[in-house]
């Protein structure tokens, strides 16, 4: 059951590698964010900052959530905090573990974040209603996991979308980099919805293509600093 959410336990290791380097590399993103904000002095470069960051926070928590889930001997404290406990209702899987719910929330901010920055009228209200039902969201989606990653593809789809927009607009180097990283981010979260059919295969599918898809982000964040 907990294949489902955190993967088969012989690839915890790869897996919790894996996001180790996504957290690595959402970091890097943000200080590259931050550092376009300097150079431009354009306020949504720290929003997309402040957006990274937040999904690099879902990722650590993910991480630690995973290692409890597989590993025993934790310190007491941590092991409540990240204790994940399964179950079927009504026919459909559902977890219910603090740590991945801070791992839904930050993510599901995180990409509301980056959706609501490009949208061309945006404001405090609209952030303060997406927030919230972000957090309805989240507290579905810790009862019924599936509701995340659906979720998760809206939003990142939304993103995408965009991006598309962007590169047809423009037919750059920059702009095509980012819109294939969207694109890749958003087949794992798709593969992801179907880890139920096979937990092992597509489990460790969606890591692999999850973390292509933010390697190529940064790669793209990378040539436009250097540029």
């Amino acid at each position: 059951m907990a294949a489902i959410v955190f993967g088969p336990e012989w690839f915890s290791g790869l897996t919790v590698l894996f996001e180790l380097v996504t957290v690595l590399v959402t970091f890097l993103i943000a200080v590259y964010s931050y550092r376009l904000y300097l150079f431009s002095k354009e306020k949504k470069f720290v929003y997309f900052s402040i957006s990274f960051l937040a999904i690099m926070v879902s990722f650590l928590a993910k991480i630690i959530t995973t290692i409890a889930s597989h590993y025993s001997g934790l310190d007491p404290l941590v092991q409540s905090i990240t204790n994940v406990s399964m179950g079927i209702s009504s026919g459909t899987p559902y977890i219910t573990s603090l740590g991945f719910l801070v791992h839904q929330e930050f993510m599901l901010l995180g990409l509301a974040g980056i959706y609501l920055i490009n949208q061309r009228n945006r404001s405090i209200l609209q952030a303060g209603l997406l927030a919230y039902l972000v957090s309805v969201i989240t507290v579905l989606s810790n009862a019924f996991y599936f509701v995340f990653y659906a979720t998760a593809a809206i939003f990142v789809a939304l993103i995408a979308h965009y991006y598309v927009k962007n590169y047809v607009g423009k037919r750059t180097t920059s702009s095509f980099l980012i819109m294939v990283s969207f694109l890749f981010i958003l087949l794992s979260h798709f593969v992801f919805i179907l880890v139920i059919l096979n937990p092992t295969l597509f489990f460790i599918i969606a890591e692999i293509v999850q973390l292509l898809g933010y390697s190529l982000l940064l790669y793209a964040y990378t040539f436009v600093t250097i540029k």
